[in-house]
Parts: C-alpha cells; structure tokens; sequence
C-alpha cells in the first residue's frame, strides 16, 4: 500500500471517495429480507430487549474506537475497513458492521433471540439507520446505533430448540431458517398454525390432482401387489423347503417397481461388490431377512418385535439393509410397520416443531419399533392440530408422499438449500405506514451507484487490479488459509506478478485460484478466467497457438489456450502446471512474461500476429492489426502439487523467475477438523467422530482438507440414496478418497494405518486392501 500512497498524492482519500462498489450494495428491488439480531451480550441482553421494546428500536454497539462513529458515512466498502483494520477487527465482523449500517432497509424483519435457544421478539423495521449522535434514544449499554422497529410480537423468552440461534450478533436468515422458526412460533400462536398447515394442505392437495402425481400414488399399490404376489411365492417354496434366497434377491429386494427409490437399481450386485460377498454369504442375508420378516409380519407384540429387530441388527449378515431399504418391504406385507427414510426423518424434525417439541427420528434400524410407535404418534396429532377436510394426513398414503415434496418440488418445498419461504405475511404485516418519509441512506447510495452507470466515461474504464482480503471474504469462508498466505496473494496480484501456487495435494490450490478469479471478474478488473489442465503432450500449438487447415483443406491460424484468455480479457489458470514440459510449452510466451513485445511466425489478415504489452488495464484482441494485446491486469495463476508422484517436469529456472511462488500449506489441526465438522454438519454423530478420527491419517502422509471434503460430499449422496450401513458408507469413501494416498508408504505406516483403521471396526472391509499396500521387500 505504501508504494501507492508515494506514487499518487492523498491516495487513500481518493479511495475513501470512490463510489461504492455494486456488489457491496443491496439490490435495488430487492425482496424483504430477515435478520437475527441479539440484544447485546449475554449479561445485559434482558435490559437491553426492555430498553428496545420500551423504545421501539433495535441496536447494536460498534464502540470499537470510544468515539461515535456513524458507520453509514463511509462512502465505500474500502474506507469502512481501512478504519476498522486500525482496531484488528476481522473481516466477518466488518461485513457486520457493512451490512448492518447500509443493508438493512424499511419492511425488513428483526428477530432478537434471548440466548441460544429461546426468540424475545419480531418487527418490521420502520425508518433509517440512526447513528449514535443522531440518536436521541440512547440506552445505558452501548448499543446505540439503531434503526427504528414497530415490535409486532414480544414473547421475550420463547422457547424455539435446542440451540437454534447463532452466536454471532447480526445474522441474515435464509427461506429454510425462516420456515423452521415460523413452525416452532405457530405451536404457541393458534391463528398462525391454521395458516402455516391450511396452505401446506391447499398446496398439496393441488399437487395430487395433477396427472404425474397421481401416476406416482398408483405405484404404491403397485408395488404393494407385487411384494405381495412374490411373498406368497417364497413362503410356499420356503414351507416346501425349497431354496428362497434367489427369490427373495430378485422378486422382494431388486423389485421391479419401488416407490421408495434408493439409488441403487441392483441391491444384490451392489452389496456384493461393495462388501466382497460370496455367494454364501450372500444366500445367508436373503434367508435371515426372509425369516425376520416372516416372525415381523402380524405380530402385535411390541416387545417380541423389538427382540426379532434385535437379533437381526446383531447378525452379521443384516450389514448393508438399512431401515430405509428394511421398513419399505415390511409396510407392504404389513402396514401396521410405516416406510422410515432420510425424507421421512426431515419433514417430522420441521412439522413436529409446530407440535411442541422438535422430534428427531432415528435412523437406526435397531431403533425401528420405537421409532415407528412415534411416528404413529406424531400423525395423529399432527391431524389433530388442524383439521382438513380433503385429505387425513394421519394415513400414511397420504403423509409419505408428502415427506417426498415437502423436500424437492416446489410451492411446499420446506426443507433444504432451495426451500420456499413460507409467507412472512403469515406472521407480520409489513404493509407499514411511513409519514414524511426522506430518502434513505440506502436509497442515496443506489442513485450514487445509478449516476456511475450512466457516466460512460467511468463504466467503459477498467480500473487498475487492487484486490484485498476483504473482496474476498464472502468466496474464502469455507477456506481456512491463514491471513498472511491472502495478503500475499493480493500483494503479488496487485504488483503485477504471475503467481504459482504450490503444496500438498488437497489444499485447495485451484478452488483458491477460481475464488480470486472470480474476486477480480466480480469486481470488473477482469471478465472471468480460463481454466485448463497442463498436459505432458503440451506444445506451442496448445497453448500459442499454429496453422489447422479449415474444411477447404486451406490453412489458418487456431490460436491455443493462451492467446484465447488473452483475447477474452480472462485470467488463465493452468492446474497441474509441472505435467508440462513448461520451455517447450511456453514458447513466446517466455519472452512476453519478461515484459517484452513478441512476433510469432504466422499471419492473420496477411499481417504477423504480435502480442504486445500496453497501458490499458484491459486485455484485448486486435484482429484488424492482428495483434493480441496484454493489459495491466493480466494474470496467469498455476497450481502444481510438490509430492506429486505423476510430476512428470521440474520446472526451469528461467520459468521460475517469471513467476511468484506461494505455498499453500495445510490448516492447522483446530483449523482442519472444524473444516471435516462443517462439511460434516448434515451428517450423523457417527460419521463426523469417524471422520475425525480419519484425520490421524495425516500423520503417517500430509493429505489436504479438500480430500475430506469430497470424502462427505460423496458420504451425504450415498447416504441419502441408500440404507447401507455407516460403516460400509464410511469403508467406500476411506477406500476411494484416502487409501489411494498412501502408496509407497513404509511397512510400519501401513501397519499403524491398518491398527487405526481396525480400531474404528472397519477392518473387515479395508484390511485386505491396506496389507496390499506393505512393500513386498
């Protein structure tokens, strides 16, 4: 920064000054947003609510300099963290502060949670932010930058769930956190519970008048029939004392028609394959099903049932029938037993909530009977808390299906990443009045950003490349790289330097290129970036360019990988840049990374096709003159892994001059396992432990978070498409995602690997692959 501040006079008042930037404001016709916001910190939080309700407001204290700061006069994003850096605070809680002072608009929602666990109040905001020495409602605890607040509902100390609110002070609310607090409110709120079930009722009794659903109800009784034809077929044989297993596999398991589909088309092969089955084993898992099913179907006896789930959990080969895969078979031979799935368990965890008390079923098939009596439970009193009149939840026909929409198919979609809001209207008229109503501050802002869309001069110029760790912010939260490895970055980038990220496999070196990419197209320094892999067969042709001939066999000029980016006006991000043979790849480009014009031998429009360094800050193709231009903001990001066995080049020293190189390292251990619990945090209790006990691995070879995170992503789609069990799920990502890693590993790492894995209990699916790994010499 120094170095800018020599060069052009008062150069941070000139950034203080510059308009703000469109992606640090809210959308002009934006839609009424919700925000959690806490009433100060724990010990003054109950005074605090009183004071707000008693004033109608809402506030926050940003007291970080002991001075009144009005943190709406900052006329940028830039300037408002440059004076909050001087106190070292970090980058989550400057956007806070951003957000709050410049996005929160009239008609917005406030929510004040009382600890973690419990909602204090909910209104719609009625004005401008205030700042504190505006502020004529100052309260004795500091929180005196407000927005003024008509409270529509006060309960003060509402109980919601366990932990539902986060800690932090200020937090926005997606549609999913929306419907899951709407539902746990309405439990105390009649009127509003009417509401919230009438429209999911209407909604969905829509839905099963239209032709695709009501083809998807008939599948029930179809496949009803067809359980049903084949079990009668196999308990003749099986009284006969004819063999059953081949039947049981391929009429009741692999079923032609299911409802309740798991992913998985052929159960046997699949298992087979991914448990190393013989085929007596595999006789043994039809026999023992068939038999529990058989001492399951009309027994009433509770504790009979629970004894018969008992000894078949505790079987060796019940491994790989989960309860979603078990309990679809046994509703159709006896529907006293209802279907228990992962969409089954997401919809009873959000309605139950209008209920009273959050209930989790488990997913456990040795917890089934119990877990099927609550199940029964809940739909009858799900059915009593609004009666409707055109379809009786309560029967299972008619909930199961809608556990399947309220989780996918929009206008109920509760539940997951792209839910449906349920109106706000349900709960709070937003409608307000407003009396002499200024421009608001945000409302200013907008026509500040509309004047620099209409000024040609300024939206045709591209400013010079300046990112800083606060642009990328938002991209790199679910990155834990230390500050000092971003400001590097930055620094590197803003000096006009080509960098080479270099480290351990998994670190995320290309996903950290894409998000400062990305950073520089948001902020239109750049319009995008070219992302291509290197190659031990690259040459000029791929990455300059050479002469093709075109469909009349005449020659022209195809230009490669590099001239592409340039003409594009994109950063090009090469992955695996040491599988190039980089001198003999490079070419020219050589001579144009050391700052220097180049012509190559070939012609466009009859003129020598140049590239050329210029002073715009925009890359550029001339084609008239034949001429690829290299703007100021130009950039070539490569990645290469340093233990990478496949490294087929070591890069010359010529090339490496050319280039910054910046490691990227592993997180810290805190770091990396808070990392494996986030990406984790859909997953069972189970899985995250295993997972974290996977880390151990690290010691014995260096592996990177991203492979872990591909480990869970790969765990969650398993899971949810099949009832396997968690350890076969947990042995299949180990086996795909980490074993690979420990090639070439001495006999003692192996051994300790295998002891870590046997601990665990998975043993019996990874041993045999781990002892192929112990050097035979």
């Amino acid at each position: 920064m120094k170095i800018y501040e020599d060069l052009i006079p008062d150069f941070y008042k000139f950034l203080e000054n510059e308009p703000p930037l469109k992606s640090d404001l809210r959308p002009k016709n934006d839609n009424v947003r919700i925000w959690r916001i806490a009433s100060g910190y724990s010990s003054i939080s109950k005074e605090a609510w009183e004071e707000f309700k008693k004033g109608s407001y809402i506030g926050i204290s940003f007291d970080y300099s002991g001075e009144e700061i009005d943190y709406s006069s900052f006329k940028n994003r830039w300037a408002l963290d440059k004076y909050l850096m001087e106190y070292d605070i970090k980058a989550p809680s400057r956007t806070m502060v951003w957000k709050f002072a410049k996005w929160i608009r009239r008609g917005d929602i406030i929510i004040v949670n009382s600890g973690y666990d419990k909602f204090a109040g909910i209104g719609v905001v009625i004005g401008d932010f205030i700042p504190p020495k505006e502020n004529e409602n100052k309260n004795d605890y500091g929180l005196n930058s407000i927005y003024p607040v008509k409270w529509i509902h006060t309960p003060d100390d509402l109980e919601i769930s366990y932990r539902f609110f986060a800690r932090h002070a200020v937090v926005e609310w997606d549609d999913e956190k929306w419907d899951k607090f709407l539902c746990a409110v309405s439990r105390n709120n009649p009127r509003l519970k009417e509401k919230i079930l009438k429209n999911l009722y209407d909604e969905y009794y829509k839905l099963l008048q239209e032709d695709d659903v009501k083809e998807h109800l008939e599948r029930y009784e179809k496949e009803s029939e067809e359980i049903n034809k084949a079990w009668n077929e196999i308990v003749e044989k099986y009284n006969n004392g004819q063999p059953i297993h081949q039947d049981v596999w391929e009429k009741i398991l692999n079923r032609q028609i299911r409802v309740h589909k798991d992913g998985v088309s052929n159960v046997k092969s699949a298992l087979k394959s991914q448990m190393g089955l013989s085929d007596e084993d595999l006789e043994n898992m039809a026999n023992l099903l068939f038999e529990t099913l058989l001492k399951l179907k009309g027994n009433d006896d509770e504790e009979d049932q629970r004894r018969i789930i008992k000894e078949y959990v505790e079987n060796k080969y019940s491994k790989g029938l989960g309860i979603g895969r078990f309990s679809s078979i046994l509703y159709y031979l006896d529907n006293q037993y209802y279907v228990i799935n992962k969409k089954t368990i997401e919809t009873v965890k959000l309605l139950s909530l209008i209920l009273g008390d959050e209930i989790i079923i488990s997913k456990s098939l040795s917890d089934y009977i119990d877990e099927n009596k609550r199940y029964h439970e809940f739909l009858d009193k799900l059915r009593n808390a609004y009666l409707y009149d055109k379809v009786d939840v309560s029967d299972f026909l008619v909930f199961d299906p809608l556990c399947h929409y309220i989780c996918s198919e929009s206008p109920i979609n509760y539940i997951g990443k792209n839910a449906v809001r349920i109106p706000i209207e349900y709960y709070v008229n937003t409608n307000e009045t407003f009396y002499g109503k200024d421009i608001s501050l945000e409302e200013d802002l907008e026509e500040e950003a509309n004047d620099v869309e209409s000024d040609d001069s300024f939206e045709n110029k591209t400013e010079l490349l300046y990112l800083t760790p606060d642009l990328l912010e938002s991209k790199l939260q679910s990155f834990k790289i230390s500050e000092n490895i971003i400001n590097q970055l930055c620094a590197s980038l803003n000096a006009g330097k080509n960098i080479i990220l270099d480290g351990t496999p998994g670190t995320g070196k290309t996903e950290l290129a894409k998000k400062f990419a990305t950073a520089a197209s948001d902020n239109n320094f750049i319009d995008g970036y070219v992302l291509t892999t290197a190659t031990s067969d690259w040459s000029t042709f791929d990455t300059i360019g050479g002469l093709m001939p075109n469909e009349k066999g005449e020659l022209f000029f195809y230009r490669g990988k590099f001239l592409d980016a340039i003409a594009e006006n994109k950063w090009l991000i090469i992955d695996e840049i040491n599988r190039a043979d980089i001198d003999k790849a490079f070419g020219q480009l050589f001579t144009v990374l050391s700052k220097q014009d180049v012509e190559l031998p070939y012609k466009e429009n009859n003129k020598p096709i140049q590239i050329k360094l210029w002073e715009e800050n925009d890359s550029t193709y001339d084609e008239e003159n034949a001429i690829y231009y290299i703007g100021k903001n130009w950039r070539i990001i490569g990645t290469m892994n340093v233990d990478d066995k496949d490294s087929l080049f070591d890069l010359s020293y010529a090339f490496m001059r050319r280039f910054m190189f910046i490691e990227v390292d592993l997180p810290e251990e805190s770091d990396y396992k808070d990392l494996i619990k986030m990406w984790a945090n859909d997953l069972s209790d189970e899985y995250t432990n295993n997972l974290l006990r996977v880390y151990d691995v690290i010691k014995f070879r260096k592996l990177g978070p991203a492979i872990f995170k591909d480990m869970t992503e790969y765990i969650k789609f398993r899971d949810e498409i099949s009832d396997d069990s968690t350890d076969l799920i947990l042995a299949e990502a180990i086996s795909s995602y980490i074993v690979p890693q420990f090639e070439g590993l001495n006999r003692n790492k192996v051994e300790q690997i295998r002891k870590l894995i046997g601990d665990m209990g998975l043993s019996s699916y990874l041993d045999e692959e781990l002892k192929g790994l112990i050097p035979k010499f």
